[in-house]
């Protein structure tokens, strides 16, 4: 997905938590940044956060299900792209534009697309360190 303001695109990856195909349920929606170490051992960067796996688990033990947005992150341009001040050696961030491409764009898209909760209430966001 393009991020306007930033040229530059960004990989989402999709959790659809278990027996979302064969229902019509609505469901939370929690976005997590630094997509790459989310469900995936080889992309990640130190080590899978094995979010599928785990969420799997609390489904069939709680009945928690909801959906995942995974948004790679920029590798070389993170620190950029997620800081909304001013740093001596990489300038102005670009924060600002970041969050307004995830609640601009992408929210409206994954909600357009899949069966989801839309109201704030059921809107989350997450990531490590930095993101």
């Amino acid at each position: 997905m393009e991020i306007p303001g930033l040229e530059r695109s960004r990989q989402l990856r999709v959790y659809l938590p278990p027996g979302y195909q064969s229902s019509e349920d609505r469901y939370p929606v929690l976005y997590m940044q630094d997509a790459q170490n989310l469900f995936d051992e080889r992309t990640a960067y130190a080590g899978e956060w094995r979010v599928d796996e785990i969420l799997d688990s609390l489904a069939l033990e709680t009945g928690l299900r909801l959906i995942v947005v995974g948004i790679d992150n920029g590798g070389q341009e993170r620190i950029h792209e997620m800081n909304p001040f001013e740093h001596p050696e990489y300038g102005l961030g670009k924060g600002e534009e970041f969050v307004e491409f995830i609640a601009d764009f992408v929210k409206p898209q994954i909600d357009s697309l899949y069966r989801t909760m839309p109201e704030r209430e059921h809107t989350g966001i997450m990531g490590s360190s930095l993101g």
